[in-house]
């Protein structure tokens, strides 16, 4: 880690990443490099107001929520079927 001015910083790469859900919200959050995408749906769920059975894409993809995110990732969650499949 490095520390400045007394603040200890660790040498994780911290990069925004957007979620999107329905047609008007979205919320940007800053995560560290190794977050995936269940973790950052998790930070934003409440703000964004989805439940937890739902599906994540990137560039229309269907993703498992155990991925890690990359800087800059636009992550739609849509809504999942009520189906057993996972």
């Amino acid at each position: 880690s490095i520390t400045k001015q007394g603040h200890s910083y660790t040498t994780n790469t911290t990069m925004i990443v957007t979620v999107k859900y329905g047609l008007e919200q979205s919320a940007s959050v800053n995560v560290e490099e190794g977050t995936t995408i269940e973790q950052v749906l998790g930070k934003v769920r409440d703000a964004l107001g989805f439940g937890s059975n739902v599906k994540a894409l990137i560039d229309g993809h269907a993703q498992p929520l155990g991925n890690a995110v990359s800087d800059g990732d636009t992550i739609e969650v849509e809504t999942a079927a009520n189906s057993k499949a996972a």
